[in-house]
């Protein structure tokens, strides 16, 4: 056992790391390095510099067309506010983060170009989304029906005064909660929220074989890696990828 840091060696770390759960090694190494980079031990951060912990990519769930219908048939029955339809109708068309969306402005749509624009504030890029007809007749509808008359120039604010903007992802959260209850879809171990409509949004583009440049440019991933991991939501395609098993042998070697 090492009461002392300076006992710690390269090999000491190393051998821990070996004995380390699978499902925990990522956090263990961030938290390793963050410390030695603090502790300025260089010789021990040079040694697990290039360690990669395993990563696995499950396939992300999304929603089914029967449930995105009966999301459509819940704005068309006026069950929830023109405010809460907006909103879950731009996250599933574009994928925007909860983060965009809470600071989307009205000087951002451009009604006579049909566009959105904005900056966003993980990437800070600057992304101009199209206006379609769908979105522009719900946003229309939400400002000039249902939007307070409130002090600021936010797209989306609260229903109650001081009518200021939505306050972050929990209030996105419990909006699209409030839609999926509405149109009786269970959450079934799933992801909500802004979360779920982004992951929704991406795997209709692949379906409609956007190319993954795009895609990742819409949804602001620096790299494609991101945004690849949205192609196993298109099941049709991936069973194109399966090797037929025609010629492999059955006998099995003892």
């Amino acid at each position: 056992m090492v009461f002392d840091i300076d006992e710690l060696s390269p090999k000491i770390v190393i051998d821990y790391l070996k004995f380390t759960k699978q499902c925990r090694q990522r956090a263990v190494l961030c938290g390793l390095r963050l410390f030695f980079k603090y502790a300025k031990k260089n010789d021990i951060l040079v040694s697990i510099e290039g360690i990669h912990a395993f990563r696995s990519k499950r396939i992300i769930p999304t929603l089914t067309d029967e449930e995105q219908e009966r999301i459509k048939e819940t704005f068309e029955s006026g069950k929830v506010t023109h405010r809460d339809a907006a909103i879950v109708l731009l996250g599933l068309s574009t994928g925007i983060r909860s983060c965009d969306l809470i600071n989307l402005k009205l000087t951002d749509i451009d009604w006579i170009n049909e566009t959105i624009s904005f900056k966003q504030r993980k990437t800070g890029n600057t992304v101009c989304l199209p206006l379609t007809i769908s979105i522009g007749n719900a946003i229309a509808r939400y400002i000039s029906e249902e939007r307070p008359k409130a002090d600021n120039n936010f797209l989306f604010v609260r229903q109650l005064a001081p009518f200021n903007r939505l306050s972050g992802h929990a209030s996105c959260y419990y909006v699209v909660s409030r839609v999926f209850k509405q149109a009786k879809i269970s959450k079934d171990k799933r992801i909500f929220g802004m979360h779920m409509l982004r992951h929704n949004a991406a795997s209709t583009m692949v379906k409609n074989e956007v190319p993954i440049e795009t895609i990742a440019a819409i949804l602001g991933h620096a790299n494609t890696d991101s945004t690849d991991i949205y192609i196993t939501t298109d099941e049709s395609r991936l069973k194109d990828c399966v090797l037929p098993m025609i010629g492999i042998s059955t006998e099995v070697n003892t």
